[in-house]
């Protein structure tokens, strides 16, 4: 998939689906044998969340704790389908406001920015792990922590994990990895919009995909882009 975003008819908010950016890291999909070797330059001692965040700080300066939480999030999720690791070993529940690391909150509980915390060494971060970021950096950076919260509702790993009975249910990194996985630039370049009527090469693109999930075609993206959902 493309893109995942709030489809039309989202329970969350009845307007105009944004077209959330894939972060772009590779020109073309990255072969087995280039993750294998990005896999290796990865450091063995693995980066806390707290040197991810410190360096989102860095990089970005003063924002909110609930942007920072998204972006810390999603750094997670590409790192997992890019790198084939986990960012950082805490673990990420499903809190009613989207994604949240609970120790990461702990730390800036009560405050509503911050430029900077008390625990996190941003050069804990290897190269590899650093570009992950500046790619998520770029492509969600800019959004607002409104946008941010909305996306990560309209997504499967968060979606899947509230269905739990359990209080603040926790987002597993193999649900990261299955959902974003199927995320990646170059699968379905040709869906751009998640409005309107597809284009023919769209359409073409529509019926080939729906072939593959043991359906005719889809009508439609928004149609596509909920099936995927599911």
């Amino acid at each position: 998939m493309y893109q995942k975003g709030r489809y039309t008819g989202s329970p969350f908010r009845q307007v105009i689906s944004p077209k959330p950016p894939i972060p772009k890291r590779f020109a073309l999909s990255p072969s087995p044998c280039a993750r294998l070797e990005r896999s290796r330059r990865l450091s063995a001692t693995m980066p806390t969340v707290f040197d991810v965040a410190a360096y989102i700080l860095q990089q970005r300066g003063t924002m909110t704790t609930w942007k920072l939480q998204k972006l810390v999030y999603y750094s997670q999720a590409w790192s997992l389908v890019w790198d084939d690791n986990a960012l950082f070993p805490e673990e990420i529940q499903a809190w009613d406001n989207g994604p949240v690391v609970p120790v990461l909150y702990a730390e800036h509980r009560g405050k509503f920015r911050v430029s900077g915390l008390d625990k996190g060494d941003p050069s804990a971060l290897n190269s590899v792990q650093k570009e992950t970021v500046d790619a998520v950096l770029r492509d969600y950076g800019n959004k607002t922590s409104q946008w941010l919260s909305d996306l990560t509702h309209a997504e499967g790993p968060w979606k899947n994990a509230r269905k739990s009975l359990i209080r603040s249910p926790r987002i597993t990194e193999e649900s990261l990895f299955n959902y974003y996985s199927i995320s990646e630039p170059n699968d379905y370049p040709f869906i751009s919009d998640l409005s309107g009527s597809p284009n023919t090469e769209t359409q073409e693109a529509l019926n080939r995909i729906g072939t593959e999930k043991g359906c005719t075609y889809y009508e439609n993206v928004n149609d596509l882009m909920q099936a995927l959902c599911e």
